[in-house]
């Protein structure tokens, strides 16, 4: 299983020198399992993984498989500038809650019109599959993968890709239960749902998890949907993960801020004397499993 990062930033894409380590796009990730191709969401980050795609491809014909977290812009702003998706020589099925595909169905009918785009979506002969995906289980070929709700506003979805023994759990846009958009704040609710979200990272080979704060900001954006770099390494540990990225970084993050996150985050664990290797996600990065 292979991972590329190529779009890291939430809400909205920065540019400029101050990001150009860790990057500026919003979140798109490539994964790898042995043939199948799936791109964990549709950000600005996905413009430049199509023109690798068809680099690679080099003429020939491609198949993958988009799976969406929710249907907030910065997921799914960069979908009409993904190039293969708009050669029907090539094949992509797209997967996400209900909202999320007529979000992205929009992106071939009214913003590929001529006011917006310089080509109609007729004209391209676009074909692309949608379906709609519900919390549970379902098959990508010999992928597994495993939907589940995450705490953020609106129908938001974390991904679990299991494959040939190992797994990813794609989990941004979530925040603790404490602040819940999906359940009534009481006791027996929050520990129900924290403990249903634990479950669903245990033992991943790799969790990408919202990690958009510092304490001090998250303690003003509380209800936001987003976590801090506390409460990634938190659930990193306690789900017993072997590898942690933080990700959706925020975009007043310049590359010194999310230095000094990760410094922070490796101190949090050192603190606890864990066995956790902890990065920061970073457009270009590739990590094995």
């Amino acid at each position: 299983m292979l991972v590329r990062f190529w779009g890291v930033r939430g809400q909205v894409g920065t540019a400029g020198k101050a990001t150009m380590r860790y990057g500026g796009h919003t979140p798109c990730v490539e994964v790898r399992c042995g043939e199948t191709l799936l791109i964990l969401d549709a950000g600005t980050g996905i413009r430049a993984l199509g023109e690798a795609l068809l680099r690679e491809a080099n003429g020939g014909r491609l198949a993958g498989h988009v799976l969406l977290t929710h249907d907030h812009r910065d997921h799914l702003e960069g979908f009409r500038f993904f190039a293969p998706a708009l050669d029907p020589k090539h094949r992509f099925t797209v997967y996400g809650s209900d909202d999320a595909i007529v979000e992205v169905e929009d992106e071939f009918t009214t913003q590929l019109e001529t006011k917006y785009f310089p080509a109609l979506a007729d004209e391209l002969g676009v074909e692309i599959d949608f379906r709609t995906v519900d919390v549970g289980r379902f098959f990508i070929g010999e992928v597994a993968v495993t939907a589940q709700f995450t705490n953020h506003p609106g129908i938001c979805y974390g991904y679990r890709l299991e494959w040939d023994g190992r797994s990813l759990v794609y989990l941004t846009d979530t925040e603790p239960y404490l602040f819940a958009h999906t359940v009534q704040p009481d006791d027996e609710a929050i520990a129900r749902c924290d403990a249903r979200l634990v479950d669903f990272v245990r033992g991943a080979n790799l969790l990408i998890a919202d990690a958009q704060f510092d304490a001090a900001e998250y303690r003003e954006r509380h209800g936001w949907g987003h976590s801090s770099v506390d409460d990634a390494v938190r659930l990193a540990l306690e789900a017993g993960v072997a590898r942690l990225a933080l990700f959706h970084h925020d975009p007043s993050h310049d590359d010194d801020k999310m230095d000094s996150l990760l410094t922070h985050a490796r101190a949090l664990i050192r603190r606890k004397r864990a066995r956790l290797d902890c990065l920061a996600a970073q457009e270009g990065l590739e990590v094995s499993l």
